[in-house]
């Protein structure tokens, strides 16, 4: 099997640099092609600039709020827990009101959207 790589490998090279000329510059044919028009959707969850309120858990099942900024479905924010920690977290929106996060400390937060502001 590694044979048959190296021989792919080779013949590659070799019809990369069969188009060289004196100069040592490479040539290649470039084709273009009419760019169709393409339409771009947009997931209706997508969030731009939006503060909101969170509510969850971690992932040891204590329960967990705050708040934070979500700007096209990616932000930061502040969870606090039952006993008060307060924690800074990355967020990342995963459907309309879901949010999976993680804190500095590695540790991973699942969280609802309560309201937007």
């Amino acid at each position: 099997m590694p044979r048959t790589v190296n021989k792919i490998i080779l013949l590659i090279g070799v019809l990369i640099f069969s188009g060289c000329q004196n100069n040592n510059t490479i040539t290649t044919a470039i084709t273009t092609t009419p760019l169709k028009k393409r339409t771009l959707l947009y997931e209706k969850y997508d969030t731009i600039n939006s503060s909101v309120l969170i509510q969850g858990k971690n992932q040891y099942g204590q329960k967990v709020s705050g708040k934070g900024i979500i700007e096209n479905k990616l932000g930061m924010g502040i969870v606090i827990d039952t006993d008060g920690k307060k924690k800074e977290i990355v967020m990342e929106q995963t459907s309309n009101l879901q949010i999976n996060a993680i804190d500095e400390d590695g540790f991973e937060y699942y969280l609802k959207i309560v309201s937007k502001q």
